[in-house]
């Protein structure tokens, strides 16, 4: 018999003759308005539409939306950002992260795609282009997850049924020795900054494998000279309000490492630096060990720069967290047991 079928609840539907064809009607509440629609799929057969039906009773009662939204991936991104990745715990230097991926890595490539059009053969060829354009496969593993965690919230949210992103496989990463300099590459370097004022700074990181935001965050209140030992508790990071301490990421981020003498010295060093500092009239203060003339915190972009222009002229290259990979690898080849070399490394295992 044609025509439609009466009202039903959410999710029970309907199987009703239409001319030559059979329709299988189910009502929902559409996730993004509230109100009530249906949703009709067209077969040739009545066998056909029943299991149409089946499979939209299946969705329903999975509590997943019968029918995918249409809105776009960008427009749909970009809500995301402005709201779910906004008010998340993650720090604002790892959301920053998220969005700029999502706007050069993602958008421009799948940005026009509906989300009920978005299948994972679609996230492997877009892979397949980030690769030929150059990108890591740490990169493009990381693009893909921040894309997996953004579709999981449309799930989430009703807009989709399933995670297209879940479907593909992570680009795999090979693992390769860190790069570290010599202890003759070390020595040259701090001849090379003998005259410069981050000299003590360059000592501090060969000397105890200290992350530049780590060593940029660390305040005089945890330099311990008497004990030979400093305090790790945050690190110096550039966000959207400026450069800010953040607390360390996990627990044995927060640790206590010992200074060798000579590291020790250069401490001394820069303290009496920083009185002398204070004592003029341009100083506005900062409790921080190394700070720019007028005491403000310097700039990690900066400090790095500084290091690949030094490095470049010792004709060495390299990066300034290979420092930390000298200190650590230094550690261990003179005897220090791997546990110790890695709680000072604030690593979460050996």
């Amino acid at each position: 018999m044609s025509g439609s079928p009466k009202a039903r609840a959410d999710g029970e539907g309907s199987i009703y003759r239409d001319g030559d064809a059979w329709i299988a009607a189910v009502s929902y509440r559409d996730p993004a308005t509230g109100r009530r629609r249906q949703k009709r799929t067209r077969r040739r057969t009545k066998g056909e539409a029943r299991q149409a039906l089946q499979q939209l009773r299946l969705r329903s009662d999975a509590g997943q939306p019968l029918r995918d939204s249409a809105v776009t991936l960008a427009a749909w991104s970009m809500r995301w950002e402005s709201t779910v990745l906004a008010a998340s715990q993650r720090r604002p230097t790892t959301q920053a992260t998220y969005s700029t991926l999502m706007k050069t890595s993602v958008r421009p490539y799948l940005g026009g795609i509906a989300l009920a059009d978005l299948r994972p053969s679609d996230l492997e060829a877009w892979l397949a282009q980030l690769q030929a354009k150059g990108l890591s496969a740490s990169t493009r593993r990381q693009t893909l997850t921040v894309l997996r965690g953004c579709l999981q919230d449309a799930v989430r949210d009703g807009l989709i049924a399933s995670n297209p992103a879940t479907k593909v496989a992570r680009p795999t990463l090979w693992r390769v020795e860190a790069t570290h300099y010599s202890a003759a590459q070390v020595a040259t370097l701090l001849a090379s900054a003998a005259e410069h004022r981050l000299r003590p700074l360059l000592l501090l990181l060969a000397g105890t494998g200290l992350r530049r935001g780590e060593a940029l965050a660390l305040s005089w209140d945890n330099v311990d000279f008497e004990r030979g030992e400093i305090r790790v508790r945050g690190t110096l990071v550039r966000t959207a309000a400026g450069l800010v301490v953040h607390p360390p990421k996990t627990s044995n981020g927060w640790r206590t490492v010992p200074i060798s003498a000579p590291v020790a010295a250069a401490l001394t060093d820069q303290r009496q630096r920083h009185d002398r500092l204070a004592a003029g009239p341009s100083w506005i203060g900062s409790p921080f060990v190394f700070t720019t003339a007028a005491g403000t915190p310097l700039d990690p972009r900066n400090v790095t720069r500084w290091f690949t222009a030094l490095a470049a002229d010792c004709h060495i290259g390299g990066s300034l967290h290979a420092l930390r990979h000298s200190a650590l690898t230094g550690m261990a080849v003179a005897g220090v047991p791997l546990a110790v070399v890695s709680r000072i490394a604030g690593h979460e295992s050996i």
